[in-house]
């Protein structure tokens, strides 16, 4: 017995509707683990950071190596040299001296040593 009110819908069209919602579901789940590992160009990882210890020695590492670093001990970024705390700094462009950021972690308008404008 039939219900009234009701359109029978096609074997066909049930069919089109399930490969269309799994070829959506089977897209979205390659676009979700198809960018896992390193990206191409993971400028954060490689991005310079700049550091003077508490001997003077100025040096500069990777993110990624700096993350290992702190991580390794308790937080605290250590010379590559004298194994002394060291302090992040910023490099001008034009002198290349490291300086104090000002204020928190910002970049002060003008070079200390060199007088040179940032943008």
């Amino acid at each position: 017995m039939k219900k009234q009110g009701t359109i029978p819908i096609p074997n066909g069209v049930k069919i089109a509707v399930a490969v269309v919602a799994l070829a959506g579901a089977g897209f979205f789940v390659w676009r979700s683990f198809s960018h896992i590992g390193p990206a191409e160009d993971d400028s954060f990882t490689t991005m310079p950071r700049y550091f003077t210890c508490a001997a003077s020695h100025d040096f500069t590492t990777t993110s990624e190596e700096m993350r290992r670093v702190v991580t390794a001990n308790d937080g605290i970024m250590l010379c590559t040299q004298c194994k002394s705390p060291a302090v992040e700094k910023f490099k001008c462009p034009k002198c290349s001296k490291f300086g104090d950021f000002v204020g928190f972690g910002q970049t002060p308008p003008v070079c200390p040593f060199c007088n040179a404008k940032f943008e």
